[in-house]
């Protein structure tokens, strides 16, 4: 998946606290077809530069790079060569004391008369499980994904907002990398390394659970110290089908 890392000139900013809310300000969120637009971004510590990313649903046809002139906050510049409706995002990874999570932030920019609806952008991750606990993430492939798989995944990520879902569930695509290392990241490696061992037809439903480190041999490898409960294809399936096999584990 194509990401962006925030630009190295970007430095020169003053710095913000680490723990002040991120916030984007479209200047125009309606554009005529390759008219560019900024996104201006505050609320950026300068120690978040090297692991934030920024990325746009759909990415066909679309310009998009990060910047700061003299005098204003960092802003990220948008463009597209053809009409349709586009989220951009901005993600920075978190930690504390409850755990990993991702702080996200996106904005919406209809170009021409909207097009075709984007494709749903990914979830903020959710907090590292603690042993025994049962964690959920859908894996799908964005190159191939098809319309109907598209609307499926809308559906349960409309399902996740709802006070009727139990636990949050990240959609991760299988090439999905950390922007500083190259790698996919910590708290993903489970679900691939699954997907790799039970070959299944993209997207699927990975499901596993943490297990509880024994006390002669502790780990705190989470790919290490997770268990495979389930890998089911959600291909085919309808999001109504989707949500009941999520409810089944769990979520």
């Amino acid at each position: 998946m194509k990401r962006f890392l925030l630009l190295a000139i970007l430095l020169c900013l003053a710095a913000t606290p680490a723990t002040a809310d991120i916030t984007i300000e479209v200047t125009e969120s309606k554009l005529e077809v390759k008219e560019p637009t900024q996104i201006f971004v505050s609320g950026l510590a300068i120690a978040d530069l090297p692991t934030a990313r920024v990325d746009v649903h759909p990415r066909k046809g679309t310009t998009l790079w990060t910047a700061q002139t003299w005098g204003s906050p960092p802003f990220i510049f948008f463009s597209s060569k053809q009409p349709g409706t586009y989220v951009v995002e901005l993600e920075v990874p978190r930690s504390g004391p409850d755990g990993l999570w991702i702080e996200h932030v996106e904005a919406e920019i209809v170009v021409g008369d909207g097009g075709p609806q984007p494709n749903p952008p990914i979830p903020p991750v959710p907090p590292v499980p603690v042993p025994g606990d049962i964690s959920m993430c859908v894996i799908f492939e964005t190159e191939t994904r098809t319309a109907d798989e598209t609307e499926m995944l809308v559906d349960l990520r409309a399902y996740l907002r709802t006070s009727d879902s139990k636990q949050k569930i990240p959609f991760a695509d299988q090439h999905l990398k950390d922007g500083l290392t190259n790698e996919p990241a910590e708290w993903l490696k489970p679900y691939l390394k699954a997907v790799a061992t039970r070959p299944v037809t993209l997207p699927a439903l990975v499901v596993i659970a943490q297990t509880p480190p024994s006390k002669s041999t502790p780990s705190s490898n989470t790919a290490e110290a997770s268990s495979v409960v389930a890998v089911e294809s959600l291909t085919g399936l309808s999001g109504a089908e989707v949500i009941e096999l999520v409810k089944k584990w769990g979520g």
